[in-house]
């Protein structure tokens, strides 16, 4: 397996890059909407508004046959994943219609994702871009 070169912008932190390859990802998030507690006046305390600041990142990794398969342009992948208060990510899950060959290395690498821990468990959708060299 060939590891793509990856970068990574999680709004409004950078992220590492990997070695290249045959095929390019690059990753951006932002937070899933989450609705507002009853009697909210739409203010919360900065610690629950605390940007996402990625420690650790692993770029989705693609065989050679997969990065073969991957059409001229890029190849979009989205993801919904849940970061938990100690930074871990807990679950994570393609969007309904993702090829599973796309799918499963970019949920596999997204599971050994780090964050800085947060105030309490985030939603976090991000769309991973494969584009072919």
């Amino acid at each position: 397996m060939v590891p793509p070169a990856a970068l990574a912008a999680m709004e409004p932190q950078p992220s590492p890059s990997a070695a290249s390859g045959p095929a390019t990802t690059a990753a951006t998030s932002k937070p899933a909407a989450e609705p507002e507690p009853d009697g909210s006046d739409g203010s919360d305390d900065e610690a629950d508004d605390a940007a996402l600041q990625l420690q650790r990142f692993v770029a989705p990794v693609l065989s050679p046959q997969v990065s073969a398969t991957l059409a001229a342009g890029s190849t979009n992948v989205k993801v919904r994943f849940t970061v938990e208060a100690d930074g871990r990510v807990s679950s994570a899950e393609a969007a309904a219609g993702v090829p599973r060959r796309l799918a499963k290395p970019s949920t596999e690498a997204i599971l050994q994702w780090r964050f800085a821990p947060l105030p309490k468990t985030r939603t976090v959708d991000v769309e991973i871009a494969f584009r072919r060299d």
